[in-house]
């Protein structure tokens, strides 16, 4: 599958990075990438858009972004979510069955340090997605006493 991404649409100061493509069928596709909100900010949000393939083969892609994770304050994930990999499948959670799976990075530090891997849930691709419990996937121990770069785990791939 070939895929051009044109993105006219993006205002200075906001990002889109670090992309990942679901294609469901022959004709729909969702792209899942990290985004900020405020302009500037730089702080971690999971955005998606979704691509429908057109006659001549290119895609398509929704103008209109969606946010289907967000940075939880308090939380071990509270600056950035960011790095999404999502899947389709069975999952089942607390009870409840879901149909995508997510794996992504997160942290609580402005400079990207101490990421770690979290785990969410969504019965539809662009449902806001549910963490799975209220710690990492994949830890990491952030030592700190160091002036070393801890940059943690991350970009996780399903």
């Amino acid at each position: 599958m070939v895929i051009e991404l044109i993105i006219d649409f993006v205002a200075e100061g906001i990002y889109n990075y670090c992309p990942s493509i679901m294609q469901v069928d022959e004709n729909t596709a969702y792209i899942y990438y990290c985004t900020n909100r405020s302009y500037y900010d730089v702080v971690d949000y999971v955005g998606s858009r979704k691509g429908t393939r057109q006659a001549d083969g290119t895609w398509k892609w929704d103008r209109m972004e969606k946010i289907v994770l967000s940075p939880e304050e308090g939380a071990w994930d509270a600056r950035h979510t960011c790095d999404p990999s999502v899947i389709k499948g069975k999952f089942l959670y607390n009870g409840e069955e879901y149909s995508y799976l997510m794996a992504y990075l997160g942290c609580t530090s402005y400079d990207s340090q101490d990421n770690k891997i979290g785990l969410a849930v969504a019965k539809n691709p662009q449902d806001t997605f549910v963490r799975i419990g209220e710690v990492p996937f994949v830890d990491f121990e952030f030592d700190g006493s160091e002036d070393i770069w801890e940059w943690g785990v991350g970009q996780p791939s399903l």
